[in-house]
């Protein structure tokens, strides 16, 4: 019985620690792929997506702004080889120090956080083969706040910026709105987002902002879905702004790109037809009515003519107000696509 429970004692002990070295094997293989870059006493994290991205020459970087609650080795596990080109994915450490209770838009916080990611930006490109015309900013939650704003900040630098269950509140955002002119812009969120500040109408105004300065540029709100059901979209977004270049933004012609007017139409009191539309529009993906009911509410709402092919979407015309342009995408779907004007 002695030799059979020593046995017993021994398989077991060999079953535990079999079991061990899986569990650090798993915890060690994100960390092991991953890459380490201090600046300024700042520790940023980065790796190489797709299969020999290391050796191809110059990649486009899609630079995630670190969450204060995020790990960096588990973001960037999760995004590795998950896009159609190679890419090199950064973590940056510019936040991560950030109490909970800091303020997104603390005025001494930003003061110094401004022109340190520019040094940090300036680091990744010396030490890393990065594609200058396609560098990408994004972030989640309080962290796509910066990226939004650091985006902003310059938007000469960057081919694209993915803020997701981002608010818009900043100044620093409100305040250079204009930089969605140049910069393409993406933004997600819930439609239940309740995340201080919780101003959907506020949020709502700079969608129709953003997309009304750039053809290419997408405010979506998920209808139903709140804060933090935005990971689930993040890498379809990524992958959307990774076709565009800072050289194409900078080089925008007529066709894609709206004058700065329209880009401030939304300070002008709307008139009749686009309010009615707007209405018409979020009531119509509230009660999820199918793409045909939808068009049926705008076809009623004025004279419906189709555009040219290449802007996906009808204008709509009525007695003597000016003509109102709907995308095909804010018509098709569950989410809500906001309604933005025509140039």
């Amino acid at each position: 019985m002695k030799r059979s429970h020593r046995r017993y004692v021994i398989v077991l002990a060999g079953v535990i620690s079999a079991g061990g070295l899986v569990l650090t094997g798993l915890w060690l293989r994100p960390r092991l792929a991953v890459g380490r870059i201090r600046t300024e006493g700042i520790t940023s994290y980065y790796v190489y997506s797709g299969t020999d991205a290391g050796h191809t020459g110059k990649l486009p970087a899609i630079i995630f702004i670190g969450h204060p609650l995020s790990s960096p080795f588990e973001d960037l596990d999760t995004y590795k080889d998950r896009f159609d080109e190679p890419v090199l994915l950064i973590w940056s450490g510019l936040v991560a120090d950030l109490r909970k209770d800091c303020r997104t838009a603390d005025e001494t916080v930003w003061a110094r956080k401004r022109p340190l990611f520019l040094t940090l930006l300036d680091d990744y490109e010396r030490k890393l083969p990065i594609d200058k015309d396609r560098i990408y900013l994004t972030g989640y939650s309080a962290a796509g706040v910066y990226a939004w704003m650091l985006a902003y900040d310059h938007p000469e630098l960057y081919g694209a910026v993915v803020p997701m269950s981002a608010p818009s509140y900043p100044r620093q955002i409100q305040e250079h709105l204009e930089a969605a002119h140049t910069l393409v812009t993406v933004v997600v969120r819930g439609e239940k987002d309740d995340t201080p500040p919780c101003d959907l109408a506020g949020e709502m105004r700079t969608g129709r902002i953003i997309e009304s300065c750039n053809y290419d540029s997408r405010f979506v709100l998920k209808a139903g879905e709140g804060h933090r059901d935005m990971h689930k979209y993040w890498r379809e977004n990524l992958q959307y702004v990774l076709q565009f270049r800072r050289k194409d933004n900078q080089k925008m012609t007529s066709s894609r790109q709206h004058t700065a007017a329209s880009c401030r139409l939304w300070r002008e009191p709307r008139n009749e037809l686009q309010a009615h539309l707007e209405e018409l529009l979020e009531a119509g993906h509230s009660r999820n009515l199918s793409e045909s009911e939808v068009m049926n509410m705008v076809e009623k709402a004025g004279s419906v003519s189709q555009t040219d092919s290449q802007r996906h979407g009808v204008m709509v015309r009525r007695n003597a107000e000016p003509q109102a342009f709907v995308r095909r995408s804010q018509i098709v779907g569950k989410a809500i696509f906001l309604y933005s004007y025509g140039p």
